[in-house]
């Protein structure tokens, strides 16, 4: 992701003082509008746009942040920017709790893909330690500029040419980490991950008589699991892997969650969601 090219410094805002879900609403449609001369990024145009969709469902996800965003016709390219609140908003968050920092993502219509890859990237960035916190000292908009692309992933992925694929598994009896791993799959631009439902052999081991009463003991949620199974260029997996031990722990050491891939000879076709 690069975000030297996306993030907009000079309509980052450190502290504003709104403190209502509307006026915030509006001092971020003014904000991009005063930050750029592209006249589609138009105050009531932004507010009406990011005004929809909050109507279908707030953008505050919890862990005191929101990510407004909306796709403003006519527009190039994306036009993202944070804005910082010390007393917090009430943002209707799914948490209930205050927003205290808002990453407004406006992009063109017609290029949800690299939205949604924008909207991974951001949710990821915000759930590595400390950086709330560190965001929401910033006194000033270059502070919190700079903060964030401190935090930002510091390898780059290069286009390069996939000479293969890898039939890539996730296996997960812990199901609350599957979000956070479809988010970097979003994110490093892996298409139509498929979930299945699947079932350890411990469901079948505590039929046996022999075993029942053993099975009893045992952690009943580990009988279900999920798998997530993606193509994946075999340039990828490493990094991949790497990332997905951020969310499990070491696989090494890490009961309940397993990676394995397969070497794909033929394949044709695509699954992308959009």
């Amino acid at each position: 992701m690069d975000w030297y090219k996306i993030l907009q410094k000079h309509a980052c805002r450190a502290n504003i003082e709104k403190r209502e879900k509307d006026d915030v609403l509006h001092e971020l449609a003014t904000i991009a509008s005063k930050s750029s001369e592209n006249e589609k990024l138009n105050a009531n145009i932004v507010y009406e746009a990011l005004l929809k969709r909050e109507s279908d469902s707030t953008t505050a996800f919890g862990n005191k942040i929101a990510i407004p965003h909306a796709a403003i016709e006519g527009l190039d390219d994306f036009f993202v920017f944070i804005v910082s609140s010390r007393h917090g908003v009430d943002f209707e968050s799914l948490d209930e709790k205050k927003v205290h920092l808002f990453f407004v993502i406006l992009g063109p219509k017609g290029r949800e893909n690299e939205h949604l890859k924008i909207l991974a990237a951001i949710s990821r960035i915000t759930h590595v330690p400390g950086i709330i916190e560190e965001l929401m000292k910033s006194d000033t908009s270059t502070s919190l500029y700079e903060s964030f692309l401190r935090s930002t992933w510091s390898h780059e992925h290069h286009d390069k040419p996939a000479k293969s694929m890898k039939m890539m598994f996730v296996v997960l009896y812990l199901e609350d980490l599957i979000y956070d791993i479809l988010e970097l799959f979003i994110e490093e631009d892996i298409d139509g991950a498929t979930i299945m439902d699947s079932v350890g052999m411990g469901d079948y081991i505590s039929n046996i008589p022999l075993f029942a009463s053993f099975m009893g003991f045992m952690n009943s949620a580990k009988h279900n699991s999920k798998t997530i199974m993606a193509l994946v260029p075999d340039h990828k997996v490493e990094v991949i892997v790497n990332e997905i031990e951020k969310v499990t722990g070491n696989l090494e050491n890490q009961e309940g969650a397993m990676v394995f891939t397969l070497n794909i000879d033929f394949f044709k076709g695509s699954m992308k969601m959009i």
